[in-house]
């Protein structure tokens, strides 16, 4: 019995080391050595971008390729109500795309800094029209109400 029981103590522990290495944080340089140096700083820029999205901005997680030490990372999606930002980055240039009603808008840049504001740019833009075709659609309604009500009155009047 102690037998057995000193041999499952020593299995446990081995298997707990093997739990506790999985565990341990991996430093940037780790990441660093294991990525490449051109990897890696592709992966830190789209990293460095993706800690700088503030809601109400909201990053797909679905969707971002990569983002961890073990591929390149390359693609970025970022949602906004009605909208969606695709971000591109090979390690040299920032590729952008955003599509509102068949209208697309394609952008290459050199930094992140430009792609953000071309993300505000084009969220005011298209907010924008999203608000006049909403007006629309309330003008519409509100005409659809105004002949119901004269009509009601028209039937109330009969009484």
């Amino acid at each position: 019995m102690i037998k057995k029981f000193k041999q499952y103590s020593e299995q446990s522990e081995l298997s707990n080391e093997s739990i506790k290495d999985k565990m341990t944080p991996v430093s940037e340089d780790d990441i660093r050595i294991k990525m490449g140096e051109e990897n890696y700083h592709i992966y830190k820029s789209i990293k460095d971008a993706k800690d700088t999205i503030k809601p109400p901005y909201e990053i797909d997680d679905d969707i971002v390729r990569g983002l961890t030490e073990d591929f390149q990372i390359s693609t970025l999606v970022v949602k906004f109500w009605f909208l969606k930002f695709i971000i591109r980055y090979d390690g040299k240039i920032w590729k952008y795309s955003t599509e509102y009603n068949n209208e697309k808008i394609e952008v290459e840049y050199r930094t992140w800094l430009e792609i953000y504001h071309q993300m505000i740019s084009d969220t005011n833009k298209f907010f924008n029209k999203e608000m006049e075709t909403i007006q629309v659609e309330i003008n519409r309604y509100q005409n659809k109400i105004n002949n119901m009500e004269k009509d009601l009155k028209k039937v109330n009047s009969l009484i």
